[in-house]
């Protein structure tokens, strides 16, 4: 959810509690299929309308 609301992954991940993104990232890639970075990304880009 932080990561939704804009917080940088370094920082969410900190929060949260890891001391490193690298295990957050990696279960996140398993589980979600790509980085947290890139998820994040497709979900602040604007959205066409046709």
């Amino acid at each position: 959810m932080k990561i939704a609301d804009g917080m940088t992954v370094s920082k969410a991940v900190l929060k949260i509690g890891y001391v490193s993104a690298s295990p957050f990232s990696q279960g996140f890639k398993r589980r979600y299929g790509q980085s947290p970075r890139r998820w994040s990304d497709a979900r602040q880009s604007p959205v066409a309308v046709v």
